[in-house]
C-alpha cells in the first residue's frame, strides 16, 4: 500500500471530506497558512499556478505532511518555476508560526487528512 495520501484516494472519498469540514473552517485553515506563504509576486506575472496539497494533520491540528498531488508534482519536474511555486506553498504549511491549523468540529477521522488547493488568486 502507497504511503501517499492521494493514491488511493477517490473523488467520492475527497468530496467526503470536504464536506466533513464546513467552507468557513476551511477558509480559517487556509486563511491560517496563507500569512506565512512567501510568494515571488514578480515571479507569479503572467501565471495561473495553483497546486494541490494533501496535508496530514494532528488532533491538535499541527500539520505533519504535505503532499503534492500526483499531476502536480508531475508539473514540478517539468517546470522549474513551478516547482519553486509548489515549494513556496510547502513551506508556508510547515512554517512554525501557520503550522497548527483551526481543528474543525468534525470527528478527526473526517479531517486527519484536508485536501487544499493553494491559489495566489486566493491570498489577500
Amino acid at each position: 500500500m502507497s504511503d501517499n495520501p492521494w493514491a488511493a484516494v477517490t473523488q467520492s472519498q475527497i468530496a467526503a471530506a470536504d464536506a466533513a469540514v464546513s467552507g468557513a473552517e476551511r477558509d480559517a485553515i487556509s486563511g491560517h497558512i496563507y500569512p506565512c506563504w512567501n510568494l515571488d509576486a514578480g515571479a507569479m506575472q503572467g501565471t495561473n499556478y495553483r497546486v494541490r496539497l494533501a496535508l496530514d494533520v494532528t488532533r491538535e491540528g499541527r500539520v505533519t505532511r504535505a503532499t503534492v498531488h500526483p499531476e502536480d508534482e508531475a508539473r514540478m519536474a517539468r517546470e522549474p518555476r513551478y516547482r519553486s511555486f509548489v515549494e513556496t506553498a510547502r513551506r508556508a504549511a510547515f512554517n512554525p508560526r501557520c503550522s497548527t491549523v483551526p481543528v474543525p468540529r468534525a470527528p478527526y477521522e473526517h479531517w486527519r487528512t484536508l485536501f487544499l488547493t493553494f491559489d495566489p488568486r486566493d491570498v489577500r
